[in-house]
C-alpha cells in the first residue's frame, strides 16, 4: 500500500469539518481512517474510524493512526486543511524522487488565497517569549520574524526547510519508525517541530512542495490571546523541547542581546529599557545567560536547593565582571497551608529574593493564597521590613 491518511478530529466542531477536507483527501489516498478523539467526535460520513473513551493528546492520536494503517506513506491532515485534487500525486512524487525526504508538506493557503507561513526555521527561545507574550504587540512576528517564517524565501520551487505547520504533512514510514514516530509526552503545540527536529537529527529532509497545494483556516488561537490554558499547554510543550534539545537553549545566546537593544530603543529615556527577566536553574547554560544579560532571575527552584544555584550564579557573574547583587531574585512559594506557605515566603525573603509568585491553577482559581501573600506582603511594609 502506497498512501495512508489519517485525521485527528476532537469534538463536534472538528468533526463537522470532515464533512469538507475527508471527501478531498479520500480520493487521493488508499486508506483513510479518523481518529475520534473523545465523545461527539465521530464524523457522520462512511469512514473507518477509531474512537476513544476520553481524549488524548494529538501525538497519542498520530501514533495510534500510524499503527492503525500500512502505506509506505502517511499523511496528517487537520480537519479544516483541504486538499486540492493532484496533492497527495505531488508530494509523494516528490518523495519517491529524494528518498532522504523523510517529511514533504504544501504550500498552504489562507482562506483569502494569500500564502500561508507554514514554512519555519525551528524556533528559538527568544523568538518563542516575544511570540507567546505581550511582545508580540510591540514586534509583530510576521515583520520582525521573518527569518523563523521563511517569508523571504523562494515560493516557486521546493525549498528544504527545518519545519514547517503540522496541519498537513507527508511523512515517510520507514523515518517514522526509525525515530520512534511522534512524541506521545507532548499534549498539543511543538509536537510537529519536535518531530521534524528529531527527523533531521536522524538524518532525515523536510521539503517544502510548492506543486502541493492545501486551503487552511489557520486558527493560531494562541497567537491572539494571552496567559490562558492553551498558552500555558504551549509553554509546557517548549519546556519539554528545551528538556529534550538543551543546544536550542544556545541560541537564546545571541536572541537576548538583540530583544533587549530593540526593547530599549521603543522606551523613551525617562522610562529607560524594560527589565529583562529568565527562569531556571540550569547551572551550566541558564545561569550563565541570567549572569550575561537578566536584570531578574526567577529560580525555578526550591527553598533547599535555592542558595547551592545562588553561589553558582555568583560564579557566573564573577566570570563575567558583574555584581551578583545587580540581578533582582525572583521566586514561586508553595505549602499545604498558608502557615507554611508564609513561612516559606520569609524563607526567601531571608536569602535575598524580593519578588515571590504564588501558583493558581483553573477551573476555580482558588486566589485565596495570594491574597494571604499580599496581606503578607502589606503587614511587612506597614512594620519596615
Amino acid at each position: 500500500m502506497k498512501v495512508s491518511a489519517i485525521f485527528v478530529a476532537t469534538g463536534a466542531h472538528e468533526a463537522g469539518l470532515l464533512q469538507t477536507s475527508l471527501p478531498a483527501l479520500a480520493q487521493q489516498v488508499d486508506e483513510l481512517v479518523v481518529i475520534a478523539n473523545g465523545p461527539g467526535s465521530r464524523p457522520v460520513e462512511d469512514v473507518r474510524v477509531i474512537e476513544n473513551d476520553r481524549a488524548l493528546g494529538f501525538s497519542a492520536n498520530v501514533n495510534k493512526g500510524i499503527a492503525a494503517t500500512s502505506g509506505e506513506y502517511v499523511i496528517i491532515s487537520n480537519p479544516d486543511a483541504v486538499s486540492e485534487p493532484g496533492c497527495v500525486h505531488e508530494l509523494v512524487a516528490f518523495a519517491d524522487e529524494h528518498p532522504r525526504c523523510g517529511i514533504a508538506g504544501p504550500r498552504m493557503l489562507n482562506t483569502d488565497g494569500t500564502l500561508q507561513a507554514s514554512r519555519r526555521s525551528f524556533p528559538t527561545v527568544g523568538g518563542t517569549i516575544v511570540r507567546r507574550t505581550p511582545l508580540r504587540k510591540l514586534f509583530p512576528p510576521l515583520k520582525w520574524q521573518r527569518q523563523h517564517y521563511l517569508l523571504d524565501a523562494p515560493t516557486d520551487k521546493p525549498l528544504q526547510v527545518d519545519t514547517m505547520l503540522g496541519a498537513f504533512l507527508l511523512m515517510r514510514r520507514t523515518m517514522l519508525e526509525q525515530i520512534g514516530g511522534w512524541d506521545a509526552g507532548y499534549k498539543l503545540y511543538v509536537e510537529d517541530i519536535d518531530l521534524s527536529y528529531r527527523a533531521m537529527k536522524a538524518g532525515w529532509e523536510r521539503w517544502w512542495v510548492p506543486s502541493a497545494v492545501v486551503h487552511h483556516e489557520y486558527q493560531a488561537v494562541i497567537d491572539k490571546h494571552f496567559f490562558t490554558r492553551r498558552n500555558l499547554w504551549h509553554l509546557h510543550a517548549m519546556l519539554r523541547f528545551l528538556r529534550k534539545h538543551p543546544e536550542r537553549l544556545r541560541a537564546l545566546r545571541r536572541d537576548l542581546p538583540i530583544m533587549k537593544d530593540r526593547l530599549t530603543k521603543l522606551n523613551p529615556p525617562a522610562i529607560g529599557g524594560m527589565p529583562f527577566l529568565i527562569g531556571g536553574g540550569g547551572v551550566k547554560v541558564t545561569l550563565r545567560l541570567v549572569a550575561e544579560y537578566a536584570d531578574i532571575w526567577h529560580g525555578f527552584t526550591s527553598l533547599q536547593t535555592y542558595p547551592a544555584k545562588a553561589e553558582i550564579l555568583a560564579r557566573h557573574c564573577a566570570d563575567v565582571g558583574r555584581d551578583p547583587a545587580t540581578i533582582e531574585r525572583s521566586a514561586g512559594v508553595q505549602g499545604n497551608s498558608l502557615d507554611a506557605l508564609l513561612k516559606e515566603a520569609d524563607a526567601f525573603v531571608e536569602l535575598g529574593v524580593t519578588m515571590l509568585t504564588v501558583g493558581v491553577n483553573g477551573p476555580d482559581y482558588d486566589l485565596t493564597q495570594a491574597e494571604a501573600l499580599c496581606r503578607w506582603r502589606d503587614r511587612r511594609k506597614q512594620n519596615g521590613n
